[in-house]
């Protein structure tokens, strides 16, 4: 549904809740501030997400930037609708129904996706029914307030910049965190307007948007907007982004969490948080997938061991978790496609030994992309399962 000029105001909309009131003022201030009504904004004018019918009183739960113009915001969304149709017909119809066949319903309910930046739309692809989504990534998930406040020519072209990566993503199943750095110097949250898209393809809403910060212990603990305002560093790094299906009330509520994290070891250690919060939530599913490799590094040992010492089972392509640390921690892994080296340069052992993992089963057909391809530009996928004890 296009944006008409009639959803477009003189001045910036304000909706229930977003200014300061009474119900505001008898907020729990531990449950921290809700910026839902700026993750709405989004997703309608820069996600392109159906108006909302909602109840009664909910009519208004849209804010639009009365700065841009209707004709921009109606071509923007023309746009984003043919490259969100386009990525459906090219991957979701394909890989949706073939990852169906191959990951287990008995997995843990909890997805732990390391170095997945913006990368909501495949953990729900490839995770119907995760209850908790936690991506990690060098990218905060950026600030939800800008966007309204950015002048019309910022605002137009931050559009214009989103529609390109997503064009890219749509075609190259990866992106590239050079690109990702790019984009924070947009008016638009990167981290949180991939997100919002990723609802939009799955026929998912908003509903609540929370910002956070992690104790040392792994606790979170949700911001107000006054907290937030008055850190000079991290101000919007860590949010909490609620979701349900599409115009059903009674569906369960879903979250993605996104945390800005340096995954290495010495950055780690220095934030104690970010491994407490994640062996918090016991076993898990993983997946990770065009993450540079970096899994095979020396230099990522904690986030490897993580993996190995909490998942359960794991999708990825080939820069997931090594032949040689799988095996050792008592993983199996079973591969799909062809791998025949590296899409980058990577450690030679590592890469010699998936050529033989691969080499060494029978060739099972991906019909998709899933990150990277390999040196000769084969897709291929990779599963890593904890072996059953015998009976």
């Amino acid at each position: 549904m296009p944006i008409t000029p009639a959803a477009v105001g003189v001045s910036l909309l304000l909706i229930a809740g977003l200014n300061a009131g009474p119900a505001r003022a008898a907020e729990d201030e531990a449950a921290g501030d809700d910026f839902i009504a700026d993750a709405r904004l989004l997703y309608r004018v820069a996600a392109c997400g159906p108006a909302k019918a909602g109840a009664p009183g909910e009519e208004a739960a849209v804010a639009v930037t009365a700065a841009l113009p209707p004709a921009v915001a109606d071509q923007h969304c023309k746009a984003m609708r043919a490259l969100v149709a386009g990525w459906r017909r090219r991957w979701i119809d394909k890989a949706v129904p073939f990852l169906a066949e191959i990951v287990p319903a008995a997995l843990p309910p909890e997805v732990v996706y390391p170095f997945g930046g913006g990368d909501l739309f495949t953990a729900l692809a490839t995770f119907p029914r995760a209850t908790v989504i936690t991506t990690l990534s060098l990218e905060p998930s950026g600030n939800p307030t800008a966007f309204a406040a950015a002048a019309p020519d910022v605002a137009e072209h931050a559009l214009a910049v989103f529609r390109d990566h997503v064009r890219r993503l749509s075609f190259a199943t990866h992106s590239k965190t050079t690109n990702l750095l790019e984009f924070r110097h947009e008016a638009l949250p990167d981290q949180l307007a991939f997100a919002l898209l990723a609802l939009v393809a799955f026929d998912c809403e908003p509903v609540r948007l929370r910002y956070f910060e992690l104790g040392s212990d792994g606790g979170v603990r949700y911001l107000t907007r006054e907290a937030i305002a008055a850190r000079k560093t991290r101000q919007f790094a860590n949010m909490e982004l609620a979701f349900r299906q599409r115009g059903d009330a009674a569906a369960p509520v879903r979250v993605h969490r996104h945390l800005q994290a340096n995954l290495a070891d010495q950055p780690l250690a220095r934030a104690p948080g970010v491994i407490a919060h994640l062996a918090s939530k016991g076993r898990v599913t993983a997946m990770t997938k065009a993450a540079s490799y970096l899994l095979w590094s020396p230099s990522f040992t904690q986030i490897r061991n993580y993996l190995l010492g909490h998942a359960d089972w794991m999708i990825s392509d080939s820069t997931g978790i090594p032949v040689r640390f799988a095996a050792g921690a008592g993983f199996e892994q079973q591969t799909w496609g062809q791998f025949t080296g590296a899409f980058l340069a990577a450690a030679p052992e590592h890469q010699q030994d998936f050529v033989e993992l691969w080499a060494g089963q029978p060739v099972r057909a991906l019909p998709f992309g899933f990150g990277y391809p390999d040196k000769e530009n084969h897709d291929h996928l990779l599963i890593t399962r904890r072996r059953l004890a015998a009976p």
